[in-house]
């Protein structure tokens, strides 16, 4: 399981450490595809990231997505 606590030391970049990032990309460009709102495509890729990481629920699991999900879109 990774630690995404630590922001200077995102794990999802390493493919052998964690692989939840790109599926929580999957679900959210999915959902956007499909026509949902932000709202529940941003809901989809929480619970997804939560999926992997079941113990990281609440604010910072929330954070973590958010800054993926931001990263992503300022490319």
């Amino acid at each position: 399981m990774c630690d995404f606590r630590v922001i200077e030391d995102d794990w999802a970049a390493d493919p052998a450490r964690c692989i939840c990032k790109p599926a929580v990309f999957k679900a959210y460009n999915g959902m956007l595809a499909s026509g949902a709102s932000e709202k529940s495509a941003m809901s989809a890729a929480y619970r997804v990231y939560l999926h992997h990481h079941p113990a990281d629920k609440g604010l910072a699991g929330k954070v973590t997505v958010e800054r993926w999900l931001s990263a992503q879109s300022m490319h």
